[in-house]
């Protein structure tokens, strides 16, 4: 049976190891990330991502955001009514398109040009394959 500072020293040892390799990973990421510039600019923006979204916004930012939120409206409006002015359009050229097809294949084909003569022309069967 183990005692109480065989359990400390397990604990400590433990603590030291996570703590060891705690400190190894700034090294092991640069060195997997030497060479490839776009996967440093990834944790770069990653990380500054991660930060920007556990500080909380500034009053400053609040009204800038706010600003730029009502000048920006008039221009949402425009390309909002444009859009859905390119959706009814589409609506009908789809619809008028599938009313096409549609009619297609309700008429039966008709071919314009006459059946080819197999026959040679005479009359008589075609030849048997030799």
């Amino acid at each position: 049976m183990g005692s109480a500072q065989d359990t400390v020293d397990a604990g400590a040892d433990a603590g030291s190891g996570l703590k060891d390799q705690a400190a190894a990973v700034p090294g092991q990421v640069k060195t997997r990330a030497q060479g490839n510039p776009l996967a440093i600019g990834l944790i770069a923006l990653g990380a500054g991502w991660l930060i920007g979204s556990l500080m909380p916004a500034t009053d400053r930012e609040a009204r800038f955001a706010a600003a730029a939120k009502d000048q920006a409206q008039p221009l949402v409006d425009t390309v909002q009514s444009a859009a859905e002015e390119s959706v009814e359009h589409l609506k009908e050229a789809a619809k008028d398109a599938a009313q096409s097809v549609t009619a297609r294949a309700k008429t039966p084909k008709q071919t314009s040009r006459p059946a080819p003569d197999v026959g040679g022309g005479r009359g008589q069967p075609p030849a048997a394959p030799v």
